[in-house]
């Protein structure tokens, strides 16, 4: 998977309390395996605090993945690793750091941070989401949100009385009711994704979708999914720094960051949706000690 990611302060916030990392993993033993990991977190609390709690949780969320795949390689033939699992203990070790981190120190109590993660494997996106970041797919021009708004009007969308259009300019649209840190357990939303060539994933904080429509980050990633090589990489960051500056446009009130990731067709697998259904039904995980170099590594954060 290709990824490019893009974060900026907005035009109105002191501190940017978003925070992403995007790494791949290829292991070349007696069965490749690769492995591609993403993360988004969107940080809450006074002073700088939420600019810590999403830093933590993506340190403690990545290097728990990081952990559990190399102690957990697949053999991509017939099995797969137990992904959700890596990916909620992820999260359980995110809200671990974060609530002891806030624990220890009185000024950052009630600090917290939204979390929007995704572990692709063998053909399959597996996401674990807590909050209002976001993941949507792109497919076939077809743009769905792929994760629930764990907040006040996210909740008033599914009752039907908002429309995702009025709940974007809600005057309560940033009260949220699910975040990492606050308590010492947190339910958390998982999604089995079986993955096609040229899909797009775009993980997003809320400064995004709060300020773009839907339509319109359809209308920005229609382009790069049409591509592929080079030219479909180059139009893929040319998106990210679109998508930021139509939420600078709309006034960027908020911390705006997106991450656009594409299948690409050495990440599809025949057995995908085959391991997608058993690994969401059974947890069946297999583990042997992986040959693996780290590929690609990004984590960015812009100087305040």
């Amino acid at each position: 998977m290709y990824a490019s990611a893009r974060t900026s302060l907005g035009l109105v916030r002191e501190i940017n309390q978003d925070c992403h990392l995007v790494w791949e993993l290829s292991s070349h033993g007696r069965t490749a395996l690769q492995v591609s990991f993403c993360i988004v977190a969107d940080g809450m609390g006074g002073g700088a605090a939420g600019d810590r709690a999403s830093s933590l949780a993506v340190q403690a969320a990545s290097e728990s993945v990081a952990q559990g795949v190399f102690q957990r390689t697949t053999e991509v033939t017939s099995k797969a690793f137990d992904a959700l699992s890596l990916l909620h203990g992820a999260v359980d070790a995110a809200n671990h750091a974060v609530k002891a981190d806030a624990d220890q120190h009185p000024s950052r109590e009630g600090m917290g941070t939204t979390l929007t993660a995704g572990l692709m494997s063998a053909g399959v996106m597996f996401i674990s989401h807590v909050g209002d970041s976001r993941c949507y797919r792109l497919r076939g021009g077809v743009l769905r949100q792929l994760t629930e708004d764990h907040s006040l009007v996210g909740e008033m969308v599914r009752l039907g009385h908002l429309s995702g259009e009025d709940a974007r300019r809600h005057p309560r649209r940033n009260i949220i009711t699910r975040a990492l840190g606050l308590h010492d357990e947190i339910a958390v939303e998982m999604v089995c994704d079986v993955v096609e060539e040229h899909d797009l994933y775009l993980f997003c904080s809320d400064g995004l979708w709060g300020s773009v429509a839907d339509s319109q980050i359809r209308e920005i990633l229609q382009r790069p999914s049409a591509f592929g090589g080079t030219r479909g990489r180059l139009a893929i960051d040319a998106a990210a720094d679109r998508l930021v500056q139509l939420a600078l446009d709309a006034g960027g009130e908020d911390n705006i960051t997106v991450l656009i990731g594409r299948v690409e067709a050495c990440d599809i697998h025949q057995e995908a949706a085959t391991i997608a259904r058993s690994v969401h039904d059974a947890g069946v995980c297999a583990a042997r000690e992986p040959a693996g170099e780290w590929k690609r590594t990004l984590r960015y954060r812009p100087p305040e």
